[in-house]
């Protein structure tokens, strides 16, 4: 039998067992619902009578409508300006290599990076060492009207989940066999929720970060006010800073010397940023440090501009790597995307939010070990580590917003309050199938209420990129139980892991997968109570 007779027929046993309308050689834009349809499709509903003028949208059945998407637009969801070839974010400023935002732009978000935080400021800082007004400190924290803060309860402090660093690094000692003990003194204020979020003192040796001190809660007096000098450091030190010969820091950092870190550590929830825990000094300030060791005393007190003596850190992280492609191919025999796709592919890009803490700003690529396709090169998504060879890929696509109320009445009904995810995928596990190229994605979604901020993202922990061969699918989903009644607005995203970061015995691996396209987002009428279940 011909390779090619052998492909029809691969290719006709699983079309039989998956839509009639998918043939091979159809183009995913021409059907981007092949698999799953809601109601009866090709019916348009007009949403019209508004000062605004916008076009009605074709939606799937006579009781939906496409809030974002679908087959009617162009270029909603399909990562293409109007012309069916050119890669775009979705700004329309036609940007395949790089993010150029707007909002109709999807963004990408590299989930393990962490902005750096410690930045020298008189906040807080007149009592440090009965320094007085305008006294500079260095401070974990955030300043009211920073980006970062829109939307948070507490306009100034503290976020969730922050781990950040204020880090020293000495030259190399002379002789590394003969041990030493490090005095070290500052003065500091904090104020932190109680038993969660921590302020600790560090020091390296022999690769391992050695606790010398921490401190929770706050320094303030009953009255909220932080007295002066503030709190001295060698009050609350509970070991020594000790090296015993031949245990020196090595890496990246220095080779055979002395590393001191200040860290500051919240957990999820609590923070200004929720508003479940409201600070006054926005967790931590140090000032006036002095180091002294065998190399001499050193002194900072974060006057002028740096650099200084202790400097904020940032945190190895794993980078950003989503892109759009111009042109994907694949080995799908039934199926193919002639079209712009997104996707995480390393083919050795310099990485968007690089460089890392490495100084690295690009990878060198990922090779593709399985059977040649994707972009040119033959590249595969990165599963080493990233760009400080670091924690393994973390990384989403975020949608624009969506509004939940399109213009004109059609739409107004109570009723329409079931929504839907739609999207296609090209799902592969590479060379090694299964056992190994673990990575995976899921969706969620979040919504907003009229007035108020964005709630938590929520979904289906149901994972896709099975496909030991390399397919395209195209997957469906119910937002309903998902959207908060009476929001105004949603988001999607779309967020890829590799799960050798809980696998036991994983082989890491990939291919250039996964791949996205034609996502869109309906609103339906329910008819009742919302249920939902998957196969």
């Amino acid at each position: 039998m011909s390779r090619l007779m052998l492909s029809a027929v691969l290719c006709f046993s699983t079309v039989l067992s998956v839509d009639a309308i998918a043939r091979p050689g159809t183009s995913l834009e021409d059907h981007p619902q092949q698999q799953f349809l809601i109601g009866t499709p090709g019916s348009v509903l007009h949403s019209s009578g508004t000062a605004d003028g916008l076009v009605a949208r074709e939606t799937a059945g006579p009781d939906t409508f496409a809030l974002y998407g679908g087959p009617d637009h162009p270029t909603e969801g399909k990562f293409q300006l109007a012309d069916g070839v050119t890669a775009d974010w979705g700004s329309g400023n036609g940007l395949p290599g790089g993010y150029g935002g707007g909002t109709d732009a999807w963004t990408p978000v590299d989930l393990t990076y962490q902005r750096v935080y410690w930045h020298p400021d008189t906040f807080n800082a007149e009592n440090l060492n009965t320094n007085g007004p305008g006294n500079h400190a260095m401070w974990c924290g955030l300043p009211a009207g920073d980006p970062d803060t829109a939307g948070w309860a507490n306009s100034q402090g503290y976020g969730n989940y922050w781990s950040d660093g204020l880090i020293y690094v000495s030259d190399p000692v002379p002789d590394e066999s003969v041990g030493q003990t490090v005095s070290l003194e500052f003065f500091l204020n904090y104020d932190t929720e109680l038993d969660w979020d921590f302020v600790y003192v560090e020091y390296l040796r022999s690769g391992i970060w050695v606790e010398v001190a921490s401190a929770m809660g706050t320094n303030a007096d009953g009255s909220g006010v932080f007295a002066a000098p503030g709190v001295r450091f060698s009050d609350i030190q509970t070991a020594p800073i000790e090296y015993f010969g031949n245990d020196y820091a090595y890496g990246g950092l220095v080779s055979g010397g002395i590393v001191i870190r200040i860290r500051f550590e919240s957990d999820v929830a609590y923070s200004d940023e929720d508003g479940l825990f409201v600070s006054s000094a926005g967790a931590v300030q140090v000032d006036d440090i002095t180091v002294s060791h065998s190399l001499g005393t050193f002194f900072e007190d974060f006057e002028g501009a740096g650099p200084y003596l202790f400097y904020p850190e940032q945190l190895p992280f794993f980078g950003d790597f989503a892109d759009v492609y111009p042109r994907f191919s694949d080995i799908d025999p039934c199926r193919e995307n002639g079209t712009p796709v997104v996707g995480f592919i390393d083919y050795n890009q310099i990485v968007r939010n690089g460089p890392g803490a490495s100084g690295a700003v690009q990878t060198g690529g990922e090779p593709n070990q399985g059977v040649a396709y994707g972009i040119p090169g033959s590249w595969a998504t990165n599963h080493s580590g990233g760009l400080d060879h670091f924690g393994t890929i973390d990384n989403m696509i975020v949608s624009p917003e969506i509004s939940i109320d399109l213009p004109g009445p059609g739409d107004d009904d109570p009723a329409f309050a079931g929504f839907t995810l739609r999207f296609d995928a090209w799902e592969h596990q590479g060379a090694n199938s299964y056992g190994g190229g673990e990575i995976w994605y899921w969706w969620a979604v979040r919504s907003a209420l009229p007035g108020q901020d964005w709630g938590a993202w929520d979904g289906d922990p149901f994972v896709g990129g099975f496909s030991a061969t390399g397919n395209w699918v195209s997957r469906e989903s119910d937002l309903s139980s998902y959207v908060e009644p009476g929001a105004e607005k949603i988001q999607v995203m779309i967020k890829v892991i590799d799960s050798c970061e809980f696998s036991f015995g994983c082989d890491p691996n990939s291919a250039p997968a996964p791949v996205f396209d034609n996502v869109a987002v309906y609103k339906y009428r329910l008819p009742g109570p919302v249920l939902s279940t998957r196969m």
